[in-house]
């Protein structure tokens, strides 16, 4: 997702979908959210993500914004994020 302004376009984030289980944030999920944040390169400090998911609904959206990181011995940093409302007109 980017967003332009004046000619310009910014990183926001990413969607994807989960087709056969909910939209909430996976582990892979969150380890993403926390790489795109901490890449220089994408010059997104608070991005977005937006989950499409099919169960327990036909489709549901889920949106979060990552806020920030703290470091695990294990696998990848915990992630913290702020749910967001969608509004859709």
């Amino acid at each position: 997702m980017f967003y332009e302004e004046d000619k310009a376009l910014f990183y926001l984030g990413d969607w994807h979908s989960h087709p056969t289980s909910s939209p909430q944030l996976s582990w892979k999920d969150k380890r993403t959210l926390s790489r795109i944040a901490n890449t220089p390169e994408s010059n997104c400090i608070n991005p977005l993500m937006v989950i499409f998911g099919s169960y327990p609904e036909p489709w549901n959206i889920n949106c979060v914004q990552y806020k920030r990181a703290s470091r695990r011995l294990l696998l990848f940093d915990s992630c913290e994020y702020e749910q967001l409302n969608l509004i859709v007109d």
